[in-house]
């Protein structure tokens, strides 16, 4: 009776002593920058390489963080949409691996990401960075009309005219 004792309780040290120090992540941002571009910030307790992958129909961007668990206030982070990016979802697909899904509105999005080193008071920092990749349309520009050879009408612009001042006594 006593061995099963102990075993559990040495059991239940192990599992509070490895959750205590498994990386975290701690805090969640998703903003819109330049026209055209979303930033997603994750904050982690320590440093983390996650793996970035997409899938398709519907295009979604997933960043798996394994040996990583998210805070409860990460975990209850909600996000709408935010410029392109349709809504955030997070899960624990595997256990030990913390999942966040972007949705996207299509898959020719350029994405772009890294790891900043903490500075004084801050945790790593993973920072993805979505492009959208469509071409700017400029409308083409008005056309003169055309005379009867074909021929564009050439047209200056009209001068200044001289002005007169005059006096009458």
């Amino acid at each position: 009776m006593k061995q099963g004792f102990w075993g559990i309780l040495l059991a239940g040290l192990f599992l509070w002593a490895g959750s205590a120090f498994a990386t975290e992540i701690a805090e969640m941002r998703l903003a819109e920058g330049a026209p055209g571009s979303v930033r997603f910030v994750a904050e982690l307790t320590s440093e983390n390489n996650p793996k970035v992958s997409r899938l398709e129909n519907p295009a979604r961007l997933v960043i798996d963080f394994p040996d990583v668990i998210f805070s409860p206030k990460a975990k209850s982070q909600q996000f709408g949409k935010t410029g392109f990016v349709g809504g955030v979802r997070t899960g624990m697909p595997i256990s030990g691996t913390a999942r966040v899904v972007l949705d996207l509105p299509k898959s020719s999005l350029t994405e772009k990401h890294f790891l900043l080193k903490p500075q004084v008071g801050q945790n790593w920092r993973f920072v993805l960075d979505l492009f959208d990749n469509a071409p700017e349309i400029i409308p083409a520009p008005a056309k003169a009309p055309v005379g009867e050879k074909g021929l564009r009408p050439f047209t200056t612009p009209p001068k200044p005219k001289k002005r007169v001042i005059v006096l009458d006594a």
